[in-house]
């Protein structure tokens, strides 16, 4: 009996050996791939708000960076070649660019005291600001490239919600020589970042050129919380699918619903119910995002493949 349980173990080891692995081994890969590009690019959008906040608040007052305040269009990303970044800190400093053309104003922001060498970075930094340089990022985090991702802001002209026609970003007062001379974000309350990022290869289905599975996958399994999905062009738009809880993307649909339903005297039906919020949809308005938003050193990134995108107040 015992050399009989000694034979089937030993005869079930070897067919257990040349099993073939599971067959969805190597698709939970390519989900947990896609899932940590999305945790990436959630943590980058952390980071780059937390600079905007320190810009909008306390760097603005630093009469040496330049910055007045935050204003619409400016941009915020990692630029992996910079040349006005000390030593080694690719992935853990950021760019803050202010205008465009000539007038166009660029400060870098180290994110961490020692460099990715692990050598001391610059006390202060932009030198002689006063910014001391501290441990913003955490260590063995690194950033996205600006190849790859970049952060726009978005200020809205308050006389005009998002989706109705004419809709506008702000205008900031300016002097006589057209230098800006204040801030039409500071205190505004539709003041947004977008966030977006192109795809790898390995993400894209080489037969539709669309996102694949995985990657839909990665982005529907996510609450109502982060405001991310996926963008792409079609018919003269913007278009969103994803996971979207943000009031500019059902405003217009609250109107019509709470006009139709004032007289009701229950109040359950009377207001706008709170499942309507949460959208997965959302044809992005044409006054603000217009065919050329989306673009990364004057590309339009987004149109072939779509890109990952956030939006999101600060």
């Amino acid at each position: 009996m015992y050399l009989l349980m000694l034979l089937a173990t030993f005869v079930s080891a070897i067919y257990g050996y040349n099993l073939s692995a599971r067959a969805d081994y190597e698709r939970d890969i390519a989900r947990k791939r896609a899932a940590g590009v999305v945790y990436r690019f959630l943590f980058h959008t952390k980071t780059v708000s937390e600079l905007v906040s320190r810009v909008s608040s306390t760097y603005s007052r630093i009469p040496s960076l330049g910055l007045m305040g935050v204003q619409p269009n400016d941009l915020i990303y990692a630029d992996f070649n910079a040349s006005g970044v000390p030593g080694d800190n690719k992935g853990t400093s950021l760019a803050y660019q202010q205008g465009e053309g000539e007038n166009k104003n660029i400060q870098y922001f180290l994110l961490r005291r020692k460099n990715n060498n692990n050598q001391d970075n610059p006390m202060y930094y932009p030198a002689a600001s006063g910014i001391e340089v501290k441990d913003w990022l955490t260590f063995g985090r690194k950033l996205y490239d600006k190849s790859e991702m970049v952060t726009k802001v978005v200020c809205m002209d308050t006389s005009k919600a998002m989706f109705e026609s004419g809709a506008k970003q702000c205008t900031s007062e300016t002097d006589s020589e057209h230098h800006l001379i204040s801030s039409c974000c500071s205190g505004n309350s539709e003041r947004y970042l977008v966030s977006y990022r192109t795809f790898d290869v390995r993400f894209i289905n080489r037969i539709t050129h669309k996102i694949n599975m995985d990657f839909w996958n990665a982005i529907n399994e996510r609450a109502f919380l982060d405001n991310i999905g996926i963008i792409y062009w079609e018919g003269g738009k913007w278009k969103f699918n994803g996971r979207l809880n943000f009031p500019p993307a059902f405003e217009e649909e609250k109107r019509a619903y709470e006009e139709a339903h004032k007289n009701d005297a229950n109040p359950d039906t009377r207001y706008f119910p709170g499942a309507y919020k949460k959208k997965t949809y959302w044809e992005l308005p044409t006054t603000i995002f217009k065919e050329g938003f989306f673009q990364i050193d004057g590309v339009n990134v987004c149109h072939d493949s779509g890109c990952l995108m956030q939006i999101k107040y600060f």
